[in-house]
């Protein structure tokens, strides 16, 4: 026997009954929520006052008051009038001295003196004066000189490129050989004094290795100062020719290599005749 399922055991039978009613429930409360109002009586009385002042037709009166303005202050009372003397004194007419009105004064400059053109000749016109003097010429600072202590590297004569590392011995070796070519380009003069002189021989070797700036000391007798003169002066010629060639005095040098003027001081003897 098949078993068939009754129409009243459904239970979704009426469930959108209950739905819809349970929707409509729901509206109802939120509508109810919406319209609480917790609101005061005064509260509401001064809306509504204020809403009747509003919306009045009737137009609004304003009343203007004017005041009058405040009266002035007072002005201060005028001092009282000196008293009128009882008592007149007479004086005698003698004595009754009439006064002058004083002149104003007034801060008035004198007046300029006027010009005197009676002597209208030419005016005598003095010297012109004289023209500023011409600036002073500045004189170029004169190049180091350096001596034998304050030099790196000494001046080499001919023939004393082997003392070229040693600057003591480079000099002494200058002053012996350039003495004797001094003596071969000179005429001694005969000495038949009996005493020996010594002429200084003073010279700087510039930076080319010429000879120049020769000084003589005169405490010799004139013939031999100018005999060392003439032999030095043909020398510095012969050695300024072999410079140009490239076999002349090699310039001393400084610490930076760079050709530089060196002095030297030579002494030329000359002894007695026996």
């Amino acid at each position: 026997m098949e078993i068939k399922k009754s129409k009243n055991a459904d239970v979704t039978r009426k469930s959108t009954t209950f739905l819809l009613m349970g929707v409509n429930i729901i509206l109802l409360i939120v509508i109810g929520l919406f319209q609480i109002r917790d609101y005061k009586e005064e509260e509401i009385v001064e809306v509504e006052e204020v809403a009747s002042i509003v919306t009045s037709d009737e137009p609004v009166i304003v009343t203007v008051r004017e005041f009058d303005p405040p009266p002035p202050p007072p002005t201060p009372d005028a001092p009282p009038p000196p008293p009128i003397p009882t008592e007149i004194e007479e004086v005698p007419d003698d004595k009754v001295m009439q006064k002058q009105p004083e002149l104003a004064k007034t801060d008035v400059e004198p007046a300029a003196p006027t010009p005197n053109y009676s002597n209208t000749g030419p005016k005598k016109v003095g010297p012109p004066a004289p023209p500023p003097p011409p600036p002073p010429v500045e004189k170029e600072p004169e190049e180091k000189i350096y001596n034998r202590a304050n030099i790196d590297v000494v001046a080499l004569y001919p023939g004393c490129e082997k003392y070229a590392n040693d600057k003591n011995k480079a000099y002494s070796c200058m002053g012996e050989k350039l003495g004797q070519d001094i003596q071969n380009y000179m005429s001694p003069p005969e000495n038949d004094s009996g005493k020996a002189y010594t002429v200084a021989c003073q010279f700087v070797v510039d930076e080319k290795g010429n000879i120049t700036k020769i000084q003589l000391n005169d405490s010799a007798p004139k013939e031999f100062v100018n005999a060392v003169k003439d032999g030095i002066s043909s020398l510095a010629n012969y050695m300024e020719k072999r410079s140009d060639k490239g076999k002349g005095i090699t310039p001393g040098k400084n610490a930076l290599g760079k050709p530089v003027k060196m002095n030297y001081v030579i002494p030329i003897r000359f002894a007695p005749n026996e």
